[in-house]
């Protein structure tokens, strides 16, 4: 995921590795200029007492009150949150949400394997009312191959599966929606979620399977598939109750024409989801290498930042007299992340896709998309695409700050959290473009990943709230006089 990566490893392995990895993320040899700080806008800053949370890697309030924790390992935690004070928060209680990790993991032939337990969750959404609230969540396989050795486990490429919760009785049911979304044989895979206004329609940020867009050693040598790399838009209409199969390629490492296990087993692409025009998953805008989170504006604009590539561990297609294909290639360069705004369906975010550019690279023989989208051949990375701005380390939670504290001087803006130990402010025109980027906060934690803030009408209005990653804290920022 970026200079992201080994974070969602164990907590004592994210921490070594981490400190390499911010500073190399800002070792280059043109240092970008420095953006400006906030000044006044004082924040109290505190940490919240009494939290039993762990590899934090996503936070949102839900209509109930309670602060929704999602955790790497699959764990949801709701927190009953009491102010004590200035910035002084605690916990007055705790309730473990499991209903993810009992999701059965299978091998990337299909065949479930019992012995992988837990699944990796990287962004929810909280929904409903504060009787019924509502959790929307994509989990896939937990295991982690790829990085510099080229680690390649059968880890299922088809895990992804996006569940919803919904409280009964005292309990959480789960209802599984989609079950067959892409999952890297690294660690992208379906992040951050919203919830369109009308509550019909869902839009998720879908990892890569690649660096830049050829299979790579680091990237377990897959391609990139039908459904990956792309902010996709589900029709919970279409979807129903039930649970909706991503129709898939016939694989023909397993006999007949509905194969055995699926839309598990992903088998390297021979078996990937196919797109489907009239289907309720759908390709809303291509070319997004790792996406983390997404926000829609109460504007109705919709943002989000992609992590850029990292050095070494592959590199673009080539597109030189149409040969673009899904031939490995290592190399590729360090690249900035980026801030875009996706102004309309079909957005192109500047990472290739050559399965989806060009039918002509084929699966056995079979292609999982009936159109060819050219533009997916180009890679355009950092300023080359049509990115808002760039960020030099991983950057990652984003939140559109709706409160109308000191005067509504922030309401509109966008914070995003970055493993520089900043959270930035994105002020934003009347267009929707860029107005200017300054730096909020600084030394936040150890590696904030997510946030979320409260508006007027809620509990807490105008705090910010930041999960981190390595210690599982979370951080308030609470706007004074």
């Amino acid at each position: 995921m970026s200079r992201r990566r080994r974070t969602l490893l164990l907590l004592g392995a994210a921490a070594v590795a981490l400190g390499a990895v911010t500073v190399g993320a800002l070792s280059r040899s043109e240092t970008p200029a420095e953006p400006p700080r906030t000044s006044g806008l004082r924040f109290a800053k505190g940490r919240v007492e009494g939290t039993d949370t762990t590899k934090v890697t996503t936070v949102r309030f839900g209509p109930d009150g309670r602060l929704y924790v999602g955790q790497q390992t699959g764990i949801i935690r709701a927190l009953s949150l009491e102010r004590r004070g200035p910035a002084s928060y605690r916990v007055t209680a705790s309730e473990a949400i499991g209903a993810l990790v009992d999701l059965p993991n299978h091998n990337d032939d299909g065949v479930e394997n019992p012995a992988v337990g837990g699944r990796q969750l990287t962004g929810i959404e909280v929904a409903g009312t504060a009787e019924e609230p509502v959790i929307f969540a994509v989990t896939t396989d937990p295991r982690m191959g790829g990085g510099p050795s080229g680690l390649e486990i059968p880890l299922d490429t088809n895990s992804g599966v996006l569940s919803r919760l919904t409280r009964e009785g005292g309990r959480w049911r789960r209802t599984d929606l989609v079950r067959g979304l892409p999952r890297s044989g690294e660690n992208h895979a379906g992040n951050g979620l919203v919830l369109d206004r009308a509550g019909s329609r869902l839009v998720l940020a879908q990892g890569a399977n690649t660096n830049n867009g050829a299979p790579s050693k680091e990237f377990a040598f897959n391609p990139e598939y039908a459904l990956s790399g792309a902010i996709l838009s589900i029709d919970l209409a279409a979807v129903g109750d039930g649970t909706f199969d991503l129709p898939t390629l016939d694989d023909p490492a397993r006999p007949g024409t509905a194969d055995a296990g699926d839309p598990f087993g992903g088998a390297k692409g021979a078996n990937q989801a196919r797109l489907v025009a009239d289907g309720p998953v759908t390709v809303h805008a291509p070319g997004f290498r790792n996406p983390y989170d997404i926000v829609l504006t109460a504007a109705g604009r919709l943002y989000t930042i992609d992590n850029g590539a990292n050095p070494g561990w592959g590199d673009a297609p080539l597109a030189a007299g149409g040969r673009c294909t899904n031939e490995p290639r290592p190399g590729g360069e360090r690249q900035d992340d980026t801030l875009h705004y996706i102004r309309a369906a079909g957005y192109y975010g500047g990472h290739p896709n050559p399965t989806r550019a060009n039918p002509a690279n084929l699966f056995a023989g079979q292609s999982p998309v009936t159109a060819a989208r050219p533009v997916e051949c180009e890679f355009r990375p950092g300023r080359r695409s049509e990115a808002l701005t760039t960020f030099p380390a991983s950057t990652n939670g984003l939140v559109e700050y709706s409160s109308g504290a000191f005067g509504g001087k922030m309401a509109g803006n966008l914070l995003t959290a970055s493993f520089d130990n900043r959270i930035y402010r994105l002020r934003l025109r009347p267009d929707g473009r860029l107005d200017g980027k300054e730096i909020l906060f600084e030394d936040v934690g150890q590696v904030p990943l997510d946030l979320t803030a409260q508006g007027d009408g809620e509990a807490f209005p105008g705090t910010i709230w930041v999960g981190d990653i390595a210690d599982g804290s979370i951080t308030v920022f609470e706007p004074t006089p």
